[in-house]
């Protein structure tokens, strides 16, 4: 909600709203999205379709989309701490939710192209909070984030790392070994 008030996000929203057009700034600002997609509102999965067909063509990664694509420091880059008091407050609140209604969940941190490491501190608070067993944190250098062909851009990666994660959380054996 408090979102949805801001004047940013409310102007955006009543002009998209009278002129049925997503106009440059509202791209800009990353306000709308305009990029095609697929959405399951049953699932809440979104697949990139037209992207992935591009990619098979061999004609996505144009000169233009690599710019993004950065070259890395091999030396691990770690992001400060975000887990402070109020966060913690909520986390907690999360937990016992959790904890109430007996749910069976993992706690995943997404691989990004920029390959900057979770917080150790924040790290180590989501273990002893939700378990280790439950945690599985994929950002940082590995085999997700060296490749630029596992991403359609710095943040989104493709429906094939999805399925390995998925198939990594869910298998027995050394998390840390499988993401090497």
């Amino acid at each position: 909600l408090k979102s949805f008030i801001t004047f940013k996000f409310l102007y955006t929203y009543i002009d998209f709203r009278l002129s049925g057009k997503i106009k440059s700034y509202m791209k800009m600002e990353k306000i709308i999205e305009d990029r095609p997609m697929a959405y399951d509102p049953v699932t809440n999965e979104i697949r990139f379709d037209f992207f992935e067909n591009l990619i098979s063509e061999g004609k996505y990664y144009t000169p233009k989309r690599m710019e993004e694509f950065v070259k890395r420091d091999s030396i691990q880059p770690y992001f400060p701490v975000a887990i402070a008091e109020s966060q913690q407050i909520l986390l907690n609140e999360i937990f016992a939710i959790f904890q109430k209604h007996k749910t069976n969940y993992k706690i995943i941190v997404s691989p990004l192209y920029n390959q900057i490491k979770l917080n150790n501190n924040d790290l180590e608070y989501l273990n002893n909070l939700f378990g280790s067993e439950n945690v599985f944190d994929f950002s940082g250098i590995n085999k997700f984030t060296n490749d630029y062909h596992n991403f359609y851009e710095s943040s989104h990666y493709r429906p094939h790392v999805s399925r390995e994660i998925m198939t990594i959380i869910y298998e027995k054996g050394d998390f840390q070994d499988k993401i090497k």
